[in-house]
C-alpha cells in the first residue's frame, strides 16, 4: 500500500536521552485471541506495515480488545515507550468550535481515511523502538502505529498541511474525522472534487465503508449536525435510557461518564445529578429514594433533549445564570426572530469552600466559570449577562478584594455587559427563571443611627459667632466655629448657627439628623409651637425649613445651656481659622456660569458607571468598558484607583490649570518641572486624564506656556566699556535665541528702563499696561 511522502508527514519519537530501555516479558493468550493475533500479524506483513526484527532495544506486548461487532482488535502496549517520549504540543482544534462551524449546512459528506495512522511512515531510526512480541516472532512497525503518545498530533499536523486552503471554508477536520460542508448540492459537488483532488495530490486513501456522501444529517465528533442545528447523539441517550438503577460505585461512575458526554445538552446537569455525586463523595452510603427520583427525572428529560444553535458572527450572545446551595449553572443563548435558541449549557457542583460563598458571590463564580470554559465564545462575540442582581456594581466596586478582585480583572478582557432580565422566550430556559434559589436567609439590616448636631450662636459686643458640633453614628466628632461680620441679634445668631450646621451635615451626606439647641424660641418656632413674627427671622425660618427637608428624618430638641457647653465655647472662641460669615444666609450671592459646558473626559466614564449605556461604536464601547474598571463613583464624585496611593479625585481640565498653578507657584510652591509637578499633583489626590504620561505632558505644557516665557524675560543687559549690550539669558547666549527673546519682548509689549547700579549699569524689564499700548 503506498504511503504519504516523508516530506509531508513523518513520525519521530524523540526519545529522552536519559530514558531507560524497557523490554516487557511475553504474555500468553488463549485459543481465540491467539488466532486473532496470528491473522492480524499476517495481514500487517502482507501489506508491508511491519517487519521482523532481531535484538530489539525496546519490546512491548500486544493487548486484545473486543469490538462492538464481536471481532478482536490487536493493540500494542506502548506505555513504557510513551513515558520516555516528550509530549508534542501541536494544538488540536476545539471540538465545540468545530461542531458549531458544521451546523447550518444543507449538504454534508463524512469521510474517514483508510488505516489513517498507517499511511504515515515512521522515521527509519525509530522503527526498531516500536517492537512487539507474539508467538509468531518479534516485529516492528514501518508505519505509525496506534497507541503512540504523539500519533494524534502528527496526524493533525498532516491534515492541517493538506487542507490548509479548505479548512474553515468547506472542510472541518479533527484528526481522522473529516467533514465536507456546503450550502447547496451544486456547490457540494465542487467541494467534493476539490477535496478528492487534494487527497490524490498527497496520496492519501479513504475508507469507503466508513464514508457518507451527500447527506443532510450526520454524526460528527459525537454530535448530530444538520441544517436545523446541533442535536445530541441518540446512541448516547439510548445508553442512559437502557441503564438499570446503579447498584455499585462503578455503575455510578459509568452513569457519571455518560451524563458528562451529554452535559452540553442537559440544563442544570449538576443539580439534576447531585444525589449521584453525593454517593461518590461519601455523603450518602447507598442508593436511596432521592437518587431514584433524580435518575428517573434525568431519563424523562432526555426523552426530548433541546436543539442547540450555533452562534453567528458579530451577533450579541445572552447569558443566563442560576445559583443554588450546591451548584451553579448557566446557559448561553442567541436571539433570532424574537425567539431564543440555546447554544451551550454549563453546570458546576460546588465543593469545599465554594459552598460557603454568599449568594451574589456564587453568581460571580458562575460567570467566571462560564468565561473560562467557553472562552472562545467570550472572545469572539459581545456577551450580555441577563441578571437582576447587582453583579456589575459588585465587580466594579473599589471595596472588593481577594478572589472577587481577581475575577473582576480576569473578566475585564471580555466584552461583557449587564442587562436586567426580561421574559424568557424559550421553553429551554424554563430552568433559569429563578436566578437565586438558596436557602440562605437575607441578613436583617440594623436600623441606622442618626447623626447628632449641636449648634449655638453668640451675639455680643466683642464676639459674634456660631458654634457647630456634628457627631457621626460611629462616634466621630467634627467641630466648626464661625465669625459673623455683620450686626445680628442673639436669635438671628442662633438661626445662623443652625443653618450653617445643616449645610455642614448635608455636605457629609447625613440622612438622619437629631438637632440640639439651647434656643427655646428657635426650636419651638421650627416645630410649630411658636409663631414667627419678626421679618428677618421669617426669612431665616424659611431657609432652615428648606434645609431640613433635604434629610430623610430630622428632629429638633431643646436642651439646657449646660448640655450645649461645647458649641457655646466654639461660638465665643476667637480663632483665626474660623469660618468667616460676611452676610446673612438668605442674601448669599448666586453665581451663574453663562458659558456652555464644553464637556470633559470624565463625562463618558461617569455616564457608563451610572447607567451602563455604551456608544454605538463597537471599538469605542470596548475601550469604555475596560477603562471604568480603574474608576469608581463615591458620593457623586469620580475617583481613580491608584496602585500605591489613596483614591485620586478626578478633576476637569479648567480645574487642573488652577491646581497646577497653585502647586507650582502658590504659597510655598516648589516651582518644579513637568514630571515632578505631575507627581506632586497625584500625591495631592488629584487626577486629570489623559493618563499619567499625558498628565506629565500637560504640566510641561503649562510650564512652557506660563512660566518659561517669564523666565526668558529675566534678562540682564550689562553695559560694557565698549558701549556694547551683552545679553545673559537663563537659556542661551547664542545670537539666534537672543533674537527670539528680543522679538518676544516686542510681542509681549515690554518696556526697557535704565537703572544705575554701583557695580555696573543694568536694564530693568517692566510690563506696559493695556491702556498705554497705543501710546507706546
Amino acid at each position: 500500500m503506498p504511503e504519504i511522502e516523508r516530506v509531508v508527514a513523518e513520525h519521530r519519537l524523540s526519545l529522552k536521552p536519559e530514558a531507560t530501555l524497557v523490554r516487557q516479558k511475553k504474555r500468553s493468550f488463549g485459543g481465540e485471541k491467539q488466532r486473532a493475533i496470528r491473522e492480524e500479524v499476517e495481514k500487517l506483513l502482507a501489506v508491508g506495515f511491519i517487519r521482523e526484527i532481531t535484538y530489539p532495544s525496546w519490546l512491548a506486548n500486544v493487548v486484545m480488545v473486543k469490538k462492538n461487532s464481536g471481532k478482536w482488535r490487536m493493540c500494542v502496549d506502548f506505555t513504557d515507550l510513551n513515558k520516555a517520549c516528550p509530549k508534542d504540543f501541536y494544538p488540536l482544534p476545539k471540538i465545540d468550535r468545530l461542531v458549531d462551524s458544521s451546523a447550518g449546512y444543507s449538504m454534508m459528506s463524512f469521510v474517514d481515511a483508510f488505516s489513517g495512522y498507517h499511511q504515515i511512515r515512521m522515521a527509519e531510526d525509530d522503527e526498531e523502538h516500536t517492537s512487539f512480541i507474539t508467538d509468531q516472532g518479534t516485529f516492528c512497525y514501518k508505519v505509525m502505529p496506534f497507541g503512540l503518545k504523539n500519533a494524534g498530533a502528527t496526524y493533525q499536523c498532516m491534515i492541517g498541511t493538506m487542507f490548509k486552503n479548505q479548512r474553515g471554508r468547506n472542510i472541518e477536520a479533527y484528526v481522522d474525522d473529516v467533514l465536507i460542508k456546503s450550502k447547496c448540492v451544486k456547490q457540494h459537488i465542487e467541494d467534493l472534487c476539490e477535496m478528492l483532488d487534494t487527497c490524490r495530490t498527497y496520496n492519501i486513501k479513504l475508507n469507503p465503508l466508513k464514508s457518507i456522501f451527500g447527506s443532510s444529517y450526520g454524526k460528527f465528533l459525537g454530535h448530530m449536525v444538520s441544517a436545523r442545528g446541533i442535536e445530541a447523539n441518540p446512541e448516547k441517550i439510548q445508553a442512559i435510557q437502557e441503564m438499570k438503577p446503579p447498584q455499585t460505585v462503578q455503575d455510578i461512575h459509568k452513569l457519571n461518564g455518560r451524563v458528562t458526554a451529554l452535559s452540553r445538552f442537559i440544563s442544570k446537569s449538576g443539580e439534576r445529578c447531585l444525589p449521584f455525586f453525593k454517593i461518590l463523595r461519601g455523603e450518602n452510603q447507598a442508593w436511596n429514594e432521592d437518587c431514584a427520583k433524580a435518575f428517573q427525572s434525568l431519563k424523562e428529560y432526555l426523552l426530548s433533549p433541546p436543539l442547540l444553535s450555533a452562534p453567528v458572527q458579530d451577533e450579541d450572545l445572552f447569558l443566563y445564570l442560576s445559583g443554588t446551595d450546591n451548584s451553579v449553572s448557566a446557559v448561553l443563548v442567541r436571539e433570532e426572530a424574537v425567539r431564543q435558541h440555546p447554544i451551550h449549557y454549563i453546570s458546576h457542583i460546588l465543593h469545599g469552600t465554594e459552598v460557603r460563598y454568599p449568594p451574589l458571590e456564587k453568581l460571580s463564580f458562575a460567570l467566571i466559570s462560564v468565561a473560562r470554559r467557553l472562552r472562545h465564545y467570550f472572545q469572539a462575540d459581545p456577551i450580555k449577562v441577563m441578571t437582576d442582581q447587582p453583579l456589575r456594581r459588585i465587580l466594579h466596586s473599589p471595596k472588593i478584594s481577594g478572589r472577587l478582585q481577581k475575577w473582576a480583572v480576569e473578566l475585564s478582557e471580555f466584552d461583557i455587559d449587564f442587562l436586567p432580565r426580561t421574559a424568557t422566550k424559550s421553553q429551554a430556559l424554563a430552568d433559569f427563571v429563578a436566578e437565586l434559589t438558596t436557602a440562605e436567609q437575607p441578613e436583617l439590616r440594623e436600623k441606622p443611627q442618626p447623626w447628632t448636631l449641636h449648634v449655638d450662636g453668640a451675639s455680643g459686643e466683642r464676639v459674634q459667632g456660631v458654634g457647630i458640633v456634628l457627631t457621626s453614628p460611629w462616634g466621630i466628632r467634627l467641630q466648626r466655629s464661625g465669625k459673623i461680620h455683620f450686626p445680628v441679634t442673639n436669635n438671628q445668631a442662633e438661626y445662623k448657627a443652625l443653618i450653617a450646621g445643616l449645610k455642614f451635615a448635608k455636605g457629609l451626606r447625613a440622612r438622619q439628623l437629631d438637632v440640639y439647641s439651647d434656643s427655646k424660641l428657635m426650636v419651638n418656632q421650627l416645630t410649630g409651637s411658636y409663631q414667627t413674627k419678626d421679618e428677618v427671622l421669617k426669612r431665616y425660618f424659611q431657609l432652615a425649613k428648606t434645609l431640613l427637608q433635604h434629610f430623610a428624618q430630622a428632629s429638633l430638641f431643646h436642651i439646657p445651656r449646660e448640655m450645649n457647653s461645647l458649641a457655646n465655647e466654639l461660638a465665643k472662641e476667637e480663632n483665626d481659622n474660623a469660618l468667616d460669615i460676611l452676610f446673612p444666609a438668605f442674601e448669599d450671592p448666586q453665581i451663574f456660569d453663562v458659558d456652555s459646558d464644553p464637556g470633559s473626559w470624565m463625562d463618558d466614564i461617569q455616564h457608563y458607571l451610572l447607567t451602563g449605556e455604551l456608544s454605538d461604536d463597537r471599538n469605542k464601547a470596548r475601550r469604555l468598558r475596560v477603562k471604568p474598571a480603574r474608576y469608581i463613583i463615591s458620593q457623586g464624585q469620580l475617583f481613580r484607583r491608584c496602585y500605591s496611593l489613596p483614591l485620586a479625585k478626578c478633576i476637569r481640565e479648567e480645574d487642573s490649570k488652577i491646581v497646577l498653578e497653585q502647586i507650582h507657584s502658590g504659597d510655598c510652591g516648589t516651582h518644579a518641572a513637568g514630571l515632578n509637578l505631575a507627581l506632586q499633583v497625584l500625591r495631592q489626590g488629584k487626577w486629570q486624564e489623559l493618563g499619567c504620561p499625558s498628565q506629565s505632558n500637560q504640566t510641561k505644557g503649562f510650564i512652557n506656556r506660563n512660566l518659561v516665557q517669564k523666565q526668558k524675560l529675566c534678562i540682564t543687559i550689562n553695559f560694557a566699556l565698549q558701549e556694547t549690550l551683552h545679553y545673559q539669558s537663563c537659556f542661551t547666549r547664542k545670537r539666534k535665541k537672543l533674537q527670539r527673546s528680543l522679538f518676544l519682548l516686542e510681542k509681549l509689549r515690554i518696556r526697557i528702563y535704565h537703572q544705575v547700579s554701583t557695580r555696573s549699569p543694568r536694564y530693568v524689564l517692566q510690563w506696559i499696561p493695556r491702556a498705554e499700548w497705543r501710546n507706546d
